[in-house]
């Protein structure tokens, strides 16, 4: 789910306590907040000095390059935004692009620091490596027959899905079993995974699956079928690896 992040306010240690349990070691000062009702174009951050942290702070409305006017080795920047959701977004800071997916209240961060006065290293980004296990069919025992939604649940996150893995208990004799994921009844392959004969893994198929889907939104209800059983197989698994949204 999305991330409530406390903003620095003097006298509350909150917005301290995030920060290090989510990017570790920060500076306990309260830093300089720039806060903007809508970020978008360029925002220009000037540091003080190497000890200086600035937060950058809105809703991300467009796509957003941060400028700095006075990069000093071991200041560290911090973009705390709102995606509004009207699109896909970038964040470019000193020449670093991070990509920003449409899913409107998703919280955007960037942390990164400067190692010297020209090189900006991005420490983390507002996305996080996810893998759903999604069974194929009921049990690891039984022939595998064709069907719909023979597995469904509801995405738990905003979810951009970027890999397919598989695995079969005992592969087909004949025939390539085919598997298909739906969100919210549509599909999010252009070409849909399949397993060779005689293959137990995703990973040999001579014609590799293709993802066409961006975004799989929170709620959205995931379905899997079989299209096609082969002949024999027994106990599909999927694996879908891609960016959960902070």
């Amino acid at each position: 789910m999305p991330m409530t992040i406390p903003l620095p306010v003097e006298g509350d240690t909150s917005w301290y306590d995030w920060a290090t349990e989510i990017h570790g070691d920060v500076d306990a000062s309260i830093p300089t907040v720039t806060t903007f009702a809508n970020l978008g174009a360029t925002q220009t951050i000037n540091f003080a000095s190497a000890a200086s942290e600035q937060w950058l702070t809105g809703s991300l409305n467009a796509n957003l390059a941060v400028t700095i006017s006075n990069p000093i080795a071991g200041s560290r920047f911090v973009l705390l935004a709102t995606q509004d959701g009207t699109g896909n977004r970038t964040v470019t800071i000193a020449g670093t692009v991070v990509d920003v997916p449409k899913a409107a209240g998703a919280q955007v961060v960037v942390v990164g620091r400067w190692r010297d006065a020209s090189t900006f290293s991005l420490e983390s980004s507002g996305v996080q490596k996810e893998s759903l296990v999604i069974p194929a069919s009921s049990d690891l025992t039984t022939v595998i027959t064709t069907g719909a939604a023979k597995y469904r649940f509801p995405m738990p996150f905003d979810f951009i899905p970027t890999e397919t893995l598989g695995d079969l208990v005992t592969s087909s004799s004949s025939g390539l079993p085919t598997f298909d994921i739906n969100d919210d009844g549509v599909s999010i392959y252009s070409t849909r995974p399949s397993f060779d004969v005689s293959e137990t893994t995703l990973a040999t198929a001579a014609t590799p699956s293709v993802i066409s889907s961006t975004l799989i939104a929170k709620g959205s209800i995931v379905t899997v079928d079989c299209d096609t059983a082969g002949t024999g197989a027994v106990g599909p698994t999927l694996v879908l690896n891609g960016l959960r949204v902070l």
